[in-house]
């Protein structure tokens, strides 16, 4: 058996031995990126770790975040996603390099730029991308993204990538992840919270077509295709990623809806993964939040079973938990 230079010997053996590859979907530059990824920042919005208690890095450390990856990988995770953001890329890097760079597939994201002047969010940007690599101790990514659209301020709130200044300021943003692209220090980049308007903001002056939209998708929003985003993006090549795939944290209505327990009664698996399975069904890839063994498991197992048409109908009619799938980034 070929073991990689970086990888812990153990970890590698127990993945070659027991875990099935993870199944990845190819982007439209030819990168295969797994089907479903270990997301590191949803924390602050559980239980565990509940507002007003700070960034996403005061409830979630580096050593827990070395921890929940090293742990993941075992059960058959092959992808995380972070961002700079998060405040634990340290910690996520630690793990990174421990397992190999090669073993992992690698997403983060950089913040949307502030204020209002176009060189600045440029060089902004450019300067974030560099701190995520540092903190991550990694001289490449498999992906970045920017992690939202300029949204702007007062009477301009909501309407992320408006014609003028939003839309300049998206395109200096993308702008520079097409300079890191070509520079190798990503091998894919996208967008994350990018509604249809943005999408075309950047269609109309830059290059690269985003390889990712990383959007707020679950069952119960309602639809398959809320505001049409999804057969949006799959038109167009860019491969929808669900964040919050069970939806609020704070409420949990996908996890207490009638039909989900249901559903999952009849297949012999929990709610989550019921909503889970109905994600990956729709042929979007997936980021989850766990830290515990047993929840990793079941997450890597929806891969083992099918939703029937006739449930998929069901779940697609439901409202239980109706929310957009780009946060209000694009109320106009």
């Amino acid at each position: 058996m070929k073991v990689p230079g970086k990888c812990l010997l153990w970890i590698c053996w127990l993945k070659a031995v027991f875990v099935a590859p993870t199944p990845t979907v190819q982007l439209s530059n030819g990168v295969d990126m797994p089907l479903i990824a270990l997301g590191m920042g949803p924390w602050c919005h559980t239980p565990k770790c509940p507002p007003p208690q700070g960034p996403c890095g005061d409830c979630y450390n580096n050593t827990e975040a070395t921890a929940d990856v090293l742990l993941a990988f075992k059960q058959g995770f092959a992808a995380v996603d972070t961002a700079l953001g998060y405040g634990n890329q340290q910690g996520v890097g630690v793990a990174v390099n421990d397992l190999g760079r090669e073993n992992i597939f690698l997403q983060t994201k950089v913040p949307v730029c502030t204020g209002d002047n176009v060189t600045a969010c440029a060089e902004q940007t450019f300067a974030n991308v560099q701190l995520d690599l540092d903190a991550l101790n990694v001289s490449f990514v498999d992906s970045i993204l920017l992690h939202s659209p300029p949204t702007g301020h007062g009477s301009m709130k909501g309407q992320a990538c408006a014609p003028g200044i939003l839309c300049d300021l998206a395109v200096a943003q993308w702008t520079t992840l097409e300079h890191i692209y070509e520079a190798g220090k990503a091998r894919s980049i996208g967008v994350s919270n990018y509604c249809q308007r943005c999408l075309e903001c950047l269609q109309n002056r830059t290059t690269v077509v985003p390889m990712v939209n990383q959007i707020q998708y679950h069952a119960g929003m309602p639809g398959a295709d809320p505001d049409g985003l999804i057969s949006y993006c799959k038109t167009r090549g860019i491969e929808p990623q669900a964040y919050s795939p069970l939806g609020n944290y704070a409420t949990h209505s996908l996890l207490h809806a009638n039909i989900t327990a249901a559903i999952g009664r009849a297949h012999g698996v929990s709610p989550a993964q019921v909503g889970l399975r109905w994600v990956l069904q729709n042929n979007v890839s997936l980021v989850v939040a766990a830290d515990n063994q047993t929840y990793l498991r079941e997450d890597q197992a929806i891969f083992n079973w099918s939703l029937t048409d006739a449930e998929m109908d069901e779940l697609n009619t439901q409202a239980f938990a109706p929310e957009g799938p780009t946060r209000g980034s694009c109320v106009g």
